[in-house]
């Protein structure tokens, strides 16, 4: 979207645009407002029912295991699906 726009400001005004960086103006990211398109489908299922079960809470409400159940994977692919989307979702900091 916002490479459409700078196409269309240099070809109306001849102009050259550099853009070093582009960054949020807020990283207050709520639970709802997360990035998840950041994410493959596995790595977002897999996310969002860990939030969902309470895999997050304290005592953690759900265990990998049973959530690796779930969704019928293994414990320790649950574990890479979720780690590299906890990875790419806390990244925008």
């Amino acid at each position: 979207m916002i490479q459409s726009l700078l196409d269309e400001i240099r070809d109306e005004r001849e102009a050259e645009i550099f853009v070093e960086s582009i960054a949020r103006a807020s990283r207050a990211e709520t639970p709802d407002s997360l990035p998840l398109d950041l994410l493959s489908h596995r790595q977002r299922e897999v996310f969002q029912l860990a939030r969902k079960r309470g895999y997050y809470q304290h005592p953690k409400a759900i265990t990998a295991g049973e959530l690796a159940a779930e969704l019928g994977i293994t414990t320790s692919t649950f574990h890479e699906h979720l780690h590299k989307a906890e990875a790419k979702v806390l990244d925008l900091s």
